[in-house]
């Protein structure tokens, strides 16, 4: 069994530290665990006013749909799922 584990990081540059601290998670995971990082440069802030959910939280949703339901009240962006 593989435990897949969504990284998330706050910072959208380039060569930020925390950036870079979960790609080398992501490069050194032990064995059985697989790490996506998501990319969050596309994901807008929450906005109720919106028709239609983004493209790139659409893409967060199919990825990791279990995990996306477990983690409903920690991250806003996960709001838009219900547009």
């Amino acid at each position: 069994m593989t435990i897949r584990v969504l990284a998330l990081c706050g910072s959208l540059r380039a060569k930020s530290t925390n950036r870079g601290l979960v790609r080398y998670a992501q490069a050194h995971a032990p064995a059985g665990m697989k790490i996506h990082v998501a990319d969050l440069l596309d994901v807008p802030f929450y906005n109720a006013d919106l028709a239609a959910k983004p493209a790139a939280v659409d893409t967060l949703l199919q990825e990791f749909p279990r995990l996306m339901r477990c983690c409903w009240p920690v991250l806003s962006i996960i709001n838009l799922r219900s547009v």
